[in-house]
Formats: structure tokens, C-alpha cells, sequence
């Protein structure tokens, strides 16, 4: 991708939902990881206007740009309606089930995918909160199909000696 003000080729290109630009920060903060690395990780800004910022990293001068993109909560909700409301079939051959919007984080707009709870888990996506978990350790070897987060905060509101693998499924 090339940078808009410098016009510049960047290796790496991001999309961010932040309310702020400084210090770099990001509403999914592994998204943020990504695009802006480490908290403390020397940078330097090359270029900026209200909607890119382009820099690099000093240690090794990989280049990033990063469109900043303002987060709206309410715009969010309001799309995750509509996909609700118009829900597209399973993506799982052979289901003839209507399917559920899935997300890669809960901040999307956009599904990432369409499954019914019943194929939600073989998808890689947690039933509870729609976002992409696979490849996570409480995902991957949970019986539950839930998320990590999904399942701590179900165990919390149960009780605190239920176990959701034990006592629920």
C-alpha cells in the first residue's frame, strides 16, 4: 500500500477504531498491538493528517501506515442489527439452518462469517459473544464453545464453584 501523503510504499497497512492518537492506542487492543507494536517501542512519525498516520520503527525501519478510524459504538450496534435482521444461511455444507453473524472482533461491522449455533464452534467462532476464538487455548480444548471471556464471565455470574465443562454440558 502506498502512503496518501507521501505516497511512499509501506510494508504493513492497518485500519484502527480509537477516539484517541495520542499515545498510540486502538479500542481492540490487539488490533493495536499489531498496528502500533509495543507501548514503549521507539517510533518515529513520517507523516500524519486527521485520518493516516504513517511512521516507522527505529529499531529495524519497518513502516506502517494506519488509518484512524473514529469509533462509534452506537454505528456499531446499529450495523450488528441490520446482519440480525437479515441473516444469510449457514456456511457449514449441508446446514439448511439460517445462520448468526460472526465477527473477527466485536468492534466489525462486517461478518466474517454466517453459522447456526450448532456448527458456530466448527467455524472457530464463540456462540456466545460471535467473535473468532480459534486458536485459543480455552476455545480450542473447550467442550463449551465459548471463548475464554465468555466462559470466566458465565462461570462468575453461575457461581464460584460451578465448572461450565462440568456442570453445564
Amino acid at each position: 500500500m502506498q502512503c496518501p501523503m507521501c505516497k511512499k510504499d509501506v510494508q504493513e497497512s492497518f485500519e484502527v477504531a480509537s477516539n484517541n492518537r495520542e499515545p498510540f492506542t486502538a479500542v481492540h487492543a490487539l488490533q493495536g498491538l499489531f498496528a502500533w507494536g509495543g507501548y514503549g517501542v521507539p517510533r518515529t512519525v513520517l507523516c500524519e493528517n486527521e485520518e493516516f498516520v504513517h511512521f516507522s520503527f527505529d529499531f529495524n525501519g519497518e513502516e506502517h501506515l494506519v488509518k484512524m478510524v473514529k469509533y462509534d459504538p452506537k454505528a456499531i450496534a446499529i450495523k450488528h442489527q441490520y446482519w440480525n435482521e437479515n441473516p444469510e444461511p449457514c456456511e457449514h455444507d449441508g446446514c439448511t439452518e439460517m445462520g448468526i453473524p460472526r465477527y473477527l472482533h466485536s468492534i466489525d461491522t462486517e461478518p466474517m462469517g454466517w453459522y447456526c449455533n450448532e456448527h458456530t464452534k466448527e467455524g472457530g467462532f464463540c456462540w456466545m459473544c460471535s467473535t473468532f476464538a480459534a486458536g485459543t487455548e480455552a476455545f480450542d480444548f473447550s467442550s463449551t464453545g465459548l471463548c475464554g471471556s465468555c466462559q470466566e464471565e458465565l462461570e462468575d455470574e453461575m457461581s464460584e464453584d460451578f465448572d461450565i465443562d462440568r456442570d453445564w454440558f
